[in-house]
Order: C-alpha cells, then sequence, then structure tokens
C-alpha cells in the first residue's frame, strides 16, 4: 500500500509541474513571441516601404467582363494568416475610360496557408451601374477593419 501511495504523490507532483511549466510558457514566452513578430511586421510595413499597398504586393493584373461581371484580377504577397489577423481587405475602385468613377468591389484576404509567395485573387463585381460603361483603371486601396 505504501509504494502505491508513493507512486500516487510522484505521479501527482510531476503532474503539477508539468502543469506550471506549460501555465508559465502559455503566459510569459508565447505572449513576448508573438509581439516580437508582430512588431517586426509593424516595421517591415511601415518604416521600410513608401505604402501599405506596396508592403503588401498588391498588383492589379487585369479586368475582364464576364457573365455581365466585371472580374478585377490581382496578386498579393502571401504572408499566409497574418493578413487576416490584422483584420485588412482590399477596396478595388473601378473608373471608366474618361476617369469617371464608376464603382467599388471590396474582397477580403482568403485563408491560405501555403509556400508560394503570392496570392492571387479573383474580385466579381456584380453590379448593373458597372455594365453600362467600361471600366478602364482599376485602383486599389486597403482597408483595415477594427
Amino acid at each position: 500500500m505504501r509504494r502505491i501511495l508513493d507512486g500516487l504523490l510522484w505521479g501527482l507532483g510531476f503532474s503539477f509541474a508539468v502543469v506550471f511549466v506549460l501555465v508559465t510558457y502559455n503566459y510569459t514566452l508565447h505572449e513576448k513571441l508573438e509581439d516580437k513578430h508582430q512588431k517586426q511586421l509593424n516595421e517591415y510595413l511601415y518604416f521600410e516601404t513608401d505604402s501599405f499597398i506596396e508592403a503588401l504586393g498588391i498588383e492589379v493584373i487585369e479586368t475582364s467582363l464576364i457573365n455581365d461581371e466585371v472580374v478585377v484580377y490581382s496578386k498579393a504577397k502571401n504572408f499566409n494568416e497574418t493578413t487576416l489577423n490584422m483584420g485588412l481587405s482590399l477596396r478595388f475602385s473601378l473608373f471608366d475610360s474618361n476617369g469617371q468613377f464608376v464603382g467599388n468591389c471590396d474582397e477580403s484576404f482568403p485563408r491560405i496557408n501555403s509556400e508560394n509567395e503570392h496570392v492571387y485573387l479573383s474580385t466579381s463585381c456584380a453590379n448593373s451601374h458597372l455594365l453600362s460603361k467600361n471600366v478602364g483603371k482599376v485602383e486599389v486601396s486597403v482597408l483595415r477593419h477594427r
């Protein structure tokens, strides 16, 4: 009986030690690593580039009219799910060939976890007002949701 009680006490002591180490890691080291990563990303995005759009590598590749919808094809740098954590989405402002504003299309960053350097997006703009005009120019804006 004494050996069983000793084994039980050793097991409980080991369990408490493991739980203490995990809780300590979760509240201190993990949080510090997360903050360090976020600070590095912010420094890259805000200090080493001229604009936020340039930092994300956003580029409009092509626009086309498919099934009565304007489709905007674009690409952005792949930060995996980091941009999702920042609450970012894209707004494409469409202009006709005369430079007149036609409308907006919004696209949120998809949940992609890959090793590819870029993420390719196709944004459909289904708006009857857009169909009456020829889209000649597309400008990109970045929206941050809070």
